[in-house]
């Protein structure tokens, strides 16, 4: 065979070639999109850190110069003062107060303030903190300060900030205000600032963090450092190496700006892309080497199995050249070798489920005759081997989440799935057939095996239940989804089948009481079918919604909790299904909501936002989660009842004490307040210690003695007469509740506080 031949043939070698050779193309492209990407990424962090830096540094700042604002405030408040002593020194005594009260408030703001100074251009003076002293102007030691001043122009900045080097080099951040011309006095104050208080470059050295700049209202630089980089960003960063992220101070006037060289946001991105592109390209290399030098051992055994296919095929020379390559020969003889079985399977794999359910439908109705008729195949036929026949009855528990929880295409699969559980699990005691006959609840019809003496003895039942038990554990494990199960009695004849259904139907309807995943035994029920049936007619909701009523209102939860444990006594009756109890919760969701209607309560706050009446309802199954629904329902209802209670409450107290406040001289006392609430002392009293802490009675006393205070403080009026004027006829009550109060008598109260603003 030629070696181009041979290449023909190796068709895993072409398309191992192929494949290799697509992957370059999309790992470049993909590469260079994802270089993109993570460069606009990164700038994006670098901005969104950028601007929590620079915010958090406007923050601090901000807190620095409202400081510096309440303290120039404050020297305005009293320049006139200042100026006066500064023109008189050093003929006055004052000049060592000023002195004094000066350095007290340049310690109290060391933190940030580094000088200050009082400037009087009348008189030629001026206050130094500093050196602490008062200085003439031809004396004071730092000329460049007093330069300003002569020379004001244009360059001189008020209410602003700026960069200055005093005469010692220092470098410092300065404020200046001018101060009003009045009484003949005018002047400024200059405020100095360190400069590194608000100025630093991060490394300034290189560029490998970035650069944080500060600029005046006048775009004038407050720091020297990388200067060159700032003119390039304020000249319009034309090069595109740098990104500046900008913020203004409101308060101070001063703008931030952080500067990132781009190529710090870059150059491990670069990497990276030549690290995949590198990696990339090394596997496509190696994978294709590796491919070639092992193509030879490779193609050996499938060889020998074209060659052993063509024998099995009937070739007449299966040495020959094949008229294509091997992979589409053997698709080729592969499908010859399915096509004949192809539809036939296909149609028992599409009808297999219906063919079950056919099936079962004719033997749980009685219709022997349509079962023994109805041509199926006999892979999904029902042996009927043995007369031992049981039903069982399994119904999904929680439908809502079942709904939720699955598509309609998952329901399907699930209910395949149950079904094949069921199957297995049932097989080990016999044949079963089950199948869905309607939405949530399947059917199993069970034959037994012929090791089964007796349908009705105490094993057979011990066995299906022992089974079932362990099918509702399978499904719950491999599923998750809860079921419950009722079989029926042994049958002996096929026509009993129906019976058997309907007794399992019975058997299940039982989970009312039994709860959810429960397994119940017709037999074990069938004894009190005949027992008095549930009528809801015996419950009086008209009697129950007042009682609710009642205690909802008095707060008296031990009697909510009787009233809803007597309304599951009178419903607990043999034969009550689930449909009853769901209309018994309707009716008690009506009398929650009457209640939260007549109290003036929206339903949505009692019941939920997210509350549905077809949901919420269809979930009640059993005695327990209806008698946990309805507990649940009338503690959210006390919950909002005490809620607006104590708000309205908190409004009738308010209202009383203003009263009394602008009644204060009448005669006002606990019963008259009461009557004017129409309520009971005693118990409007415990309303306002509940709010307040204190009793209505101890708030008129604490009002009175309040008011006594402020005119005893504030006014001469005697002390009789401030008596009467807080409601106390007699002074010598007065007197007593006074010093019970305070400590002191009245007079005593006066003189004290008199005596203190002397001091």
């Amino acid at each position: 065979m030629s070696s181009k031949n041979g290449w023909k043939r190796h068709g895993f070698i072409k398309l191992l070639t192929i494949l290799l050779a697509i992957t370059i193309l999309p790992v470049i492209v993909s590469s260079f999109f994802s270089y993109q990407y993570s460069i606009n990424n990164a700038k994006r962090q670098a901005e969104n850190y950028s601007k929590q830096l620079l915010n958090q540094t406007l923050s601090t700042h901000d807190v620095m110069f409202q400081q510096m604002q309440a303290f120039i405030f404050e020297l305005l408040l009293n320049y006139n003062n200042y100026s006066e002593i500064i023109r008189q020194a050093p003929h006055t005594t004052k000049i060592f107060e000023l002195y004094d009260s000066l350095g007290r408030k340049k310690l109290a703001n060391e933190n940030w303030l580094k000088n200050f100074y009082l400037v009087d251009t009348s008189s030629q003076k001026l206050f130094s903190s500093e050196m602490g002293s008062i200085y003439n102007f031809e004396d004071f030691t730092d000329p460049y300060l007093l330069k300003m001043f002569e020379n004001q122009g244009n360059s001189l900045i008020i209410n602003g900030f700026f960069k200055r080097t005093s005469s010692n080099g220092q470098e410092n951040l300065s404020y200046i205000i001018r101060s009003s011309a009045t009484s003949g006095h005018s002047g400024y104050i200059v405020i100095d600032i360190d400069l590194s208080k608000i100025t630093y470059a991060k490394d300034s050295g290189n560029d490998k963090y970035g650069y944080l700049f500060v600029t005046n209202r006048k775009d004038e630089m407050l720091t020297n450092e990388r200067a060159d980089i700032f003119q390039k960003i304020i000249s319009g960063n034309k090069a595109g190496k740098y990104f500046d992220i900008v913020a203004e101070s409101k308060l101070s006037g001063l703008k931030y700006h952080y500067v990132i060289p781009k190529q710090l946001i870059t150059e491990n991105n670069r990497i990276l892309l030549w690290s995949v592109l590198i990696l990339c390209l090394a596997f496509s290399i190696s994978g294709g080497i590796a491919a070639w030098l092992g193509s030879k051992n490779i193609y050996k055994p499938m060889g020998n199995l074209i060659r052993h296919i063509r024998q099995l095929v009937g070739e007449p020379n299966e040495t020959a050249e094949l008229p294509m390559d091997d992979y589409n020969y053997l698709e080729q003889i592969f499908k010859n070798l399915n096509l004949e079985n192809k539809e036939y399977i296909h149609t028992i794999r599409t009808n297999q489920n219906l063919f079950k359910q056919k099936q079962l439908s004719c033997l749980i109705n009685g219709d022997i005759a349509g079962f023994q008729s109805f041509e199926v195949p006999e892979k999904v036929r029902m042996p009927l081997l043995h007369e031992n026949y049981s039903v069982i009855f399994m119904e999904i528990e929680g439908i809502h989440e079942f709904n939720k929880k699955f598509t309609s295409l998952e329901q399907e699969l699930m209910y395949f799935a149950i079904e094949n559980i069921t199957e297995e699990v049932f097989g080990e005691f016999g044949f079963a057939m089950t199948c869905r006959i309607e939405p949530y609840r399947i059917v199993s019809v069970l034959n037994f095996s012929e090791g089964v003496q007796s349908v009705d003895d105490h094993e057979s039942v011990r066995k299906i239940e022992e089974l079932s038990r362990l099918a509702q554990a399978e499904i719950e494990r491999l599923l998750g989804i809860s079921t419950s199960i009722g079989f029926s009695a042994a049958v002996k004849d096929i026509h009993a089948i129906k019976t058997a259904y309907q007794q399992a139907i019975i058997a299940n309807s039982y989970r009312v009481y039994f709860g959810k995943g429960s397994i119940t035994y017709y037999q074990n029920v069938a004894v009190i079918d005949d027992v008095k049936l549930f009528d809801s007619k015996t419950i009086q909701w008209t009697e129950i919604k007042e009682q609710l009523k009642i205690y909802l209102r008095m707060n008296e939860w031990d009697k909510i909790e009787d009233c809803i444990s007597q309304i599951i006594e009178n419903i607990s009756f043999v034969g009550i299904t689930q449909v009853d109890l769901q209309f018994i919760f309707l009716q008690y969701i009506a009398c929650i909501s009457d209640i939260s209607n007549e109290s003036l309560i929206p339903i949505s706050e009692v019941f939920g936002e997210d509350f549905s009446f077809d949901r919420n309802v269809s979930q009640i199954a059993t005695m327990v989660e209806m008698q946990t629904e309805m507990i649940r329902l009338a503690q959210e209802l006390l919950v909002k009842l005490d809620h607006k209670k104590s708000h309205i409450h908190q409004e009738l107290i308010d209202k009383l004490l203003i009263y009394i406040e602008e009644n204060i001289e009448k005669n006002i006392t606990l019963e008259s307040l009461a009557a004017k609430a129409f309520m009971h002392p005693t118990y409007l009293s415990k309303i306002c210690k509940n709010i307040t802490g204190i009793g209505l009675g101890e708030q008129i006393v604490r009002i009175r003695i309040q008011k006594a205070n402020e005119l005893l403080l504030n006014t001469n009026i005697g002390i009789n007469d401030i008596s009467i004027r807080v409601g106390y006829t007699n002074p010598r009550a007065f007197y007593r509740l006074f010093k019970d109060h305070t400590g002191y008598t009245p007079g005593e109260f006066r003189k004290k506080v008199s005596l203190n603003k002397i001091v």
